[in-house]
């Protein structure tokens, strides 16, 4: 009880005595801010100052993947053979529907993102199709530019040239 204790607050409870909740005339060894953070934490009304990790190496897939039987995300922990310790996959508590191993989900998982990948022809028309409209963007900036170079020669207004110039610029960067 060392912890629900208020005295290191500073705050005397006797109620055999009639004292109840007052400030004691001694130095308290913690604030009361501090003693009621606490109380907080330990009966789970606010969260810890440290959050949990979410992506633990070990278990990359957990949240990501869903229960078949509930809808919600799968947690993993570590279960002791004989010899050595195993990795599971499984749904929260009240629920247990499903329970693969580390290996069998893992493995599904990288067989369902090798069918998302794109043909070789898909990315080939996909070069083409970015390298064609990055051209005709070059072009029509270049023209613009030319244009404006043109129409300002007799002058000294400089203000469109500079903006096409950055536009120029901002297109041929790497982002």
């Amino acid at each position: 009880m060392l912890l629900r204790n208020q005295l290191y607050a500073g705050i005397v409870d006797v109620p055999e005595y009639g004292v109840r909740g007052k400030r004691g005339d001694f130095e308290p060894l913690i604030s009361e801010e501090l003693f009621y953070r606490v109380q907080a934490i330990s009966s789970g009304r606010m969260p810890t100052a440290a959050p949990r990790q979410r992506a633990h190496p070990d278990l990359p897939l957990r949240g990501l993947v869903r229960c078949e039987s509930c809808g919600r995300g799968l947690t993993g922990s570590w279960s002791k053979g004989r010899n050595q310790y195993y990795a599971y996959y499984h749904c929260r508590p009240g629920c247990r529907a499903v329970n693969p191993s580390k290996t069998k989900l893992e493995g599904l998982f990288a067989d369902e993102l090798a069918l998302l990948q794109p043909s070789r022809g898909y990315m080939r028309l996909l070069k083409e199709s970015v390298l064609q409209i990055w051209k005709a963007r070059t072009a029509a900036v270049r023209g613009e530019l030319a244009n404006a170079e043109r129409s300002d020669s007799g002058s000294n207004n400089c203000s469109s040239r500079r903006e096409l110039r950055s536009t120029e610029t901002a297109l041929f960067e790497p982002p």
